[in-house]
């Protein structure tokens, strides 16, 4: 695991199960925060994989303890294929710092 994640899961485990309630509503394709699905914030890792789905946005929050550096975020991205026949394995993390 690197270092990025089990940070985040240690943060996770320090919450209780009120504190993890996650609630989802509409944002612009290109918004900044935590997301799922949409385009990712930062235009180079846009420009740089076209070709790949945004899974997962993750950004600094002082809340759950997240620090990305300055303005940070972590893209999880996948290749249309490997998500159409469920290949996990080919999940890619882009850190943005």
């Amino acid at each position: 695991k690197s270092k990025i994640s089990v940070k985040i899961l240690e943060a996770l485990e320090q919450m209780d199960t009120a504190e993890l309630e996650i609630q989802f509503a509409e944002c612009e394709p290109e918004a900044q925060g935590h997301k799922l699905l949409g385009l990712p914030f930062y235009e180079d890792i846009r420009n740089g994989y076209p070709e790949m789905i945004n899974l997962l946005q993750i950004s600094n929050d002082e809340e759950l303890g997240i620090r990305l550096s300055d303005s940070g975020n972590i893209n999880l991205m996948i290749k249309p294929s490997d998500l159409k026949f469920g290949n996990w394995k080919k999940t890619r993390s882009f850190l943005h710092a």
